[in-house]
């Protein structure tokens, strides 16, 4: 049985089960601005590379 969230009734400090300590493979410390994101969504899209019949 899941742990129910501690904000239910009431505000909390806490935070809730879906919010975990990630393992350190997973962790990140970097930060991608949305411009860059953009563009790396663009290029990845609109590559020749995994388009069939190019």
């Amino acid at each position: 049985m899941s742990k129910g969230s501690p904000r239910k009734n009431g505000v909390s400090d806490e935070p809730g089960p879906s919010f975990h300590k990630k393992k350190p493979k997973n962790a990140k410390d970097y930060n991608i601005g949305k411009g860059a994101k953009k563009r790396l969504n663009k290029a990845k899209k609109h590559s020749a590379r995994g388009r069939p019949g190019k």
